[in-house]
């Protein structure tokens, strides 16, 4: 890179740094970027290209979900199986359509670095610079078929909009994925799981979440400036799965249990919850006083009180942003599905390699019957 190009990278780099230190009015200190991504703005080798070139308003390209193998083999069966739409005017009304048809899925695997929440105590930072990598290898037009030989390259398409499953990565991550493309004069399609959450909980009232959790340390950290962004009197608590089942009644007992004077809002699972439905029976019989003791429990609960599952909320807030920024590719075509999995490269860093069907989870491979028989 010439050093004009590299003085101008430089220049840009410091106006986003001080626009981004000024955006809060009460931050006494400018939050700082991490090295990798400065590293990334005078990288001769092309990688800042990758944002730079990055189409942020185009319909071409991919939705790419990271996170462990889990969560994304869940999401993507869900962003799949959607039908929650009307395909038309975009009103929740189902209309025996998939609501992402056209739409290809990068389902990118990372069981190398999960679960995130061990970088708490030992390199948040890095939890930082791995949340940017992904970002790139989603934007990358290469993956691997052998993370330990370079020159295994196959092509991958570009992925337009970028789901994360982990709301650690979003907490931690973020700010430096940000400060990347604002470098660019670009803004990613990124969307993460309190963000979605929070979409469905309005913040003109004051409003109480109760997060069911399996990891309350991670959200703990995930989810601690959550009610800055609600109405000002808004509470958060946070309570992990019980061991015997999640049921809506303990779980309103249990929060009562914390003393608190007023009734949940919003019941949040920061992780799918296959017992939606029982939940939701057990909502109407508590509102319709079918068990004794219901009448207590309905006072815990508030009238307008909903249950928000993480992957609904992802699934809905990218339908939303693809709708609203007109970004569907309007294919007519069922939506389609290619696994990725996140490995360590012969130089130590984590690539995108190519994962062929005998390598799949018996979930995925579940996923892949389901995309054959709709296909034919």
């Amino acid at each position: 890179m010439k050093r004009i190009e590299i003085k101008s990278v430089l220049i840009v780099l410091t106006a986003s740094l001080l626009m981004l230190g000024g955006c809060r009015e009460n931050q006494t200190q400018r939050r700082e970027t991490i090295p990798f991504v400065r590293q990334i703005a005078v990288d001769s080798s092309g990688t800042f290209s990758l944002v730079r070139n990055y189409d942020e308003t185009g319909s071409a390209g991919s939705v790419a979900l990271f996170g462990s193998p889990k969560s994304v083999l869940r999401l993507v069966r869900a962003f799949m199986e959607s039908d929650i739409y009307d395909n038309i005017d975009g009103k929740d009304k189902k209309d025996g359509l998939p609501d992402f048809a056209g739409e290809v899925f990068h389902v990118c695997m990372d069981p190398l670095y999960t679960p995130y929440s061990h970088f708490l105590s030992s390199d948040p930072d890095s939890l930082r610079e791995l949340t940017v990598r992904c970002i790139l290898q989603s934007l990358d037009t290469l993956s691997y078929t052998d993370s330990f030989d370079p020159e295994s390259v196959v092509p991958k398409t570009r992925s337009k909009v970028v789901v994360l499953s982990s709301p650690l990565q979003a907490e931690f991550g973020r700010f430096d994925v940000d400060t990347l493309f604002k470098m660019a004069d670009k803004r990613i399609s990124l969307i993460d799981p309190v963000d979605a959450l929070l979409e469905s909980v309005s913040a003109e009232t004051p409003r109480h979440l109760l997060v069911v959790t399996s990891d309350p340390v991670a959200a703990d950290t995930a989810f601690a400036s959550v009610t800055k962004r609600l109405a000002p009197g808004s509470t958060l608590d946070i309570m992990p799965y019980p061991e015997v089942g999640l049921d809506l009644r303990a779980c309103i007992r249990n929060y009562s249990t914390l003393g608190k004077s007023y009734p949940v809002t919003e019941l949040l699972l920061d992780e799918d919850a296959e017992v939606i439905e029982q939940l939701s029976e057990t909502l109407r019989q508590i509102r319709d006083d079918v068990a004794e003791g219901d009448e207590i429990l309905r006072r815990g609960i508030s009238q307008d009180f909903k249950i928000v599952n993480q992957t609904d909320a992802l699934v809905r807030s990218c339908y939303s942003l693809l709708r609203r920024e007109n970004r569907f590719t309007h294919d007519i075509a069922y939506p389609k599905a290619l696994y990725y999995q996140v490995e360590e490269s012969i130089l130590g860093e984590p690539v995108l390699v190519r994962v062929s069907d005998r390598y799949i989870s018996s979930t995925s491979s579940r996923m892949k019957e389901i995309q054959a028989q709709i296909s034919h």
